[in-house]
């Protein structure tokens, strides 16, 4: 707290002397972010220590000492922090940089998906959509396994599936799924239209075979080509990623959960198909 408070202060080298007890409710306060440094300086079983900072444009650059510093440390410790400053000054620049180029691409993705969904004229051309979103989502770094629209029948409950990219197989326009009560399809299928805007699922070991079993044998995924069948039971274990869209949603499927970033990207994606619907 001291050294926040000198910090804050706009003090731009200080120092804090700590004693056992200060010490140890230091340690006690990083340990869970630095767990191996903390259990070192837990068996030094120091006395004192005097830790210090120096300010920079965004932070502190702290450092440790048995003694207080000298004024040439101090010196060498400030014009360092200098050297530092701009150095992340530069890093900033070109994360912001990076930041804007990466926002262009997923402009320019999604455009080119609008583009394409506003040129249909007949439903059939989802086919086409559904495999420019994918390969524009593999484009912005996406590793997946199949990008499907899923529309629900309000009235029979029937799910009708656009997909591509399982297998990098030519697969036929759709495929539907009658309603089935078995749980791991309801557990799959109810949370996209009742779970609000994004939802996320993972099926592993049995429960994914028992998943994969039922598709292939009881809907319309029966008639999918070998290649693709065996594409569908080569990953374990699977996460689905949804987004709701008006009817339905947009899911893709993976080996590892999207991180916030790529949820977010796929949120976009869904609101250019919900546009277009």
């Amino acid at each position: 707290r001291e050294w926040d408070k000198r910090y804050r202060a706009g003090e731009t080298g200080f120092d804090v002397e700590c004693n056992r007890e200060q010490l140890n409710e230091f340690i006690d306060w990083f340990a869970p972010y630095l767990p191996r440094i903390a259990e070192e300086m837990r068996s030094l079983q120091l006395d004192k220590l005097y830790v210090n900072g120096v300010a920079f444009s965004n932070g502190i650059i702290g450092s440790y000492s048995l003694e207080p510093l000298s004024e040439e440390t101090w010196s060498v410790f400030k014009r360092l922090a200098g050297v530092f400053d701009l150095a992340y000054r530069r890093f900033e620049d070109l994360k912001k940089a990076e930041e804007q180029a990466h926002e262009a691409e997923v402009q320019l993705a999604l455009e080119r998906v609008r583009a394409r969904a506003m040129a249909m004229h007949r439903s059939d051309e989802l086919k086409e959509v559904i495999a420019i979103i994918y390969q524009e989502l593999l484009g912005l770094g996406l590793e997946l396994q199949d990008t499907n629209i899923a529309i629900q029948d309000p009235a029979t409950k029937e799910i009708t599936f656009w997909g591509s990219g399982l297998g990098g197989v030519d697969m036929p326009p759709k495929f539907t799924i009658p309603y089935l009560k078995q749980a791991v399809i309801r557990k799959v299928y109810d949370h996209g239209f009742k779970n609000g805007p994004y939802f996320w699922i993972k099926l592993q070991g049995r429960e994914l075979k028992r998943f994969v079993q039922i598709a292939i044998t009881q809907t319309e995924f029966k008639n999918a080509p070998k290649e693709y069948q065996q594409a569908m039971t080569s990953v374990d274990p699977l996460f689905l990623s949804q987004v709701a869209i008006k009817h339905g949603f947009l899911e893709v499927a993976s080996d590892q959960m999207l991180s916030h970033e790529q949820a977010a990207i796929l949120q976009r994606f869904a609101s250019v198909v919900d546009l277009t619907y």
